[in-house]
């Protein structure tokens, strides 16, 4: 009878892990710009801006990271994961100890104030999340280009495919982060360098 007990349990852990991947599966992906077409930004609320971290403020470096997000159904943000990024000294790796770090917490602090609900009449699924990006953009003091030129740096050309695959990368090695503190941390640092120096974001000049 233990042995069935536990037979039991074994089967019903594994119904769950099975339940939950699927769900996690499923998330819809959006890229940037497409969540306004089933939400919209809550009442009372604004888009904040990130703030330029204060320790690299005095490189001058025009900067911008793309953060992957997550819109709860309440309408809150969560799961921030740095997709790429570029800035302007051209040195992708690690310019400087946590500075890839310090921008990407920057992006995450800024999402995390964001309010979402959905549209009247979008017919979006209460119980639903739904996955997307920003691109935040960082210009120096004495920067002479403009916010668009600077977002124009970090397009990610296929989102649903990169978001999908940072997903499964992390849920392999790392939750998810939920919170702006820890949206670098936790060993992030090596791969958003990886992801900083590969693809678009080295490529572009």
């Amino acid at each position: 009878m233990k042995q069935k007990r536990v037979l039991l349990m074994a089967a019903s852990l594994l119904v769950s892990c099975m339940a939950t991947a699927s769900a996690a599966e499923t998330v819809k992906v959006v890229p940037e710009g497409g969540l306004a077409n089933d939400w919209m930004v809550q009442p009372g609320h604004e888009l904040a801006a990130p703030g330029y971290p204060g320790a690299f403020v005095d490189r001058g470096d025009d900067v911008c990271v793309v953060v992957g997000y997550r819109v709860q159904p309440d309408g809150t943000t969560s799961d921030y994961v740095m997709l790429g990024g570029w800035n302007s000294s051209r040195r992708y790796q690690q310019p400087a100890t946590g500075y890839w770090d310090a921008y990407s917490q920057a992006g995450a602090a800024a999402l995390s104030q964001w309010r979402f609900a959905p549209k009247p009449g979008s017919g979006v699924d209460a119980n639903a999340a739904v996955d997307t990006v920003a691109v935040m953009t960082f210009r120096g003091e004495s920067s002479t280009r403009t916010t668009s030129d600077v977002r124009a740096k970090c397009a990610v050309p296929n989102l649903v495919a990169r978001m999908q695959y940072v997903r499964r990368e992390e849920n392999g090695r790392l939750a998810f982060n939920t919170s702006p503190q820890r949206a670098s941390r936790s060993g992030m640092d090596a791969r958003e360098a990886r992801q900083a120096a590969s693809g678009y974001a080295a490529s572009r000049p």
